[in-house]
């Protein structure tokens, strides 16, 4: 770009970095927060009871936890980038998943997807 000096690019790129990573470590706690509220409407619509419906929360947060011990393993052996783009890949299924799950065990294995992917962000964009 003429008029913009190379370290005014470089800042640029740190900047657009730092907000990528940011949003990356965000994305989990996210995931959690947003979908709380719809607790009732949830179990109105699949039948299930309040326990049942807070389940959910079990099963993504029981992945969550567990993959963050496995993602330093995944980066280091397929690199930072992959591991992300999976990491999000799987996400963005996961959610669309949740969003058409018609029956609670749909919307257990999509929630416990999600909790597997979510880590990825949060774990990497830390690091």
């Amino acid at each position: 770009m003429p008029g913009v000096t190379t370290q005014q690019q470089a800042d640029r790129a740190t900047l657009l970095l730092v907000a990528m990573l940011a949003g990356l470590a965000t994305l989990g706690p996210f995931a959690i927060d947003t979908y709380m509220p719809s607790f009732p409407a949830m179990g109105r619509a699949l039948g299930a009871s309040m326990l049942e419906i807070q389940q959910t929360l079990f099963a993504y947060m029981l992945p969550f936890s567990l993959m963050m011990l496995f993602h330093g393993a995944l980066t280091d052996s397929f690199g930072r980038r992959p591991v992300i783009l999976s990491g999000l890949a799987v996400f963005t299924a996961a959610s669309i998943g949740c969003a058409l799950a018609q029956t609670l065990p749909q919307l257990l294995v999509f929630r416990a997807l999600q909790g597997m992917s979510a880590g990825t962000g949060m774990w990497l964009g830390a690091r």
